[in-house]
């Protein structure tokens, strides 16, 4: 058959964007004192930050925590990719008991 036309397709490579995840690795009973660690589980990222209770922060991968006053406090997670050029945040409390 003369005049036949053949179509190559190409299938982009676009990396998936980052996706923020982490648990605390104790959500129950936690008290004023005890040490808690933040399991990232975050997907697609190569940059860490995070805002811990009474201000903290740090851009470890899963850090360990300590809070020494009773009360709920927010932690938050953001994951990125080329220096956070895409990124993706997620928000959490944890409730320390006296």
């Amino acid at each position: 058959m003369m005049g036949s036309l053949i179509a190559i397709a190409f299938a982009s490579c676009v990396q998936p964007s980052p996706k923020a995840c982490f648990d605390f690795s104790k959500t129950e009973n936690v008290k004023v004192g005890d040490t808690i660690t933040l399991v990232n589980c975050s997907t697609y990222f190569t940059d860490v930050a995070w805002i811990l209770p009474l201000n903290g922060t740090t851009t470890a991968v899963s850090p360990r925590i300590k809070i020494n006053n009773s009360g709920n406090y927010a932690v938050t997670l953001t994951v990125g990719e080329d220096n956070f050029a895409k990124q993706n945040s997620l928000t959490k409390s944890i409730m320390v008991l006296p």
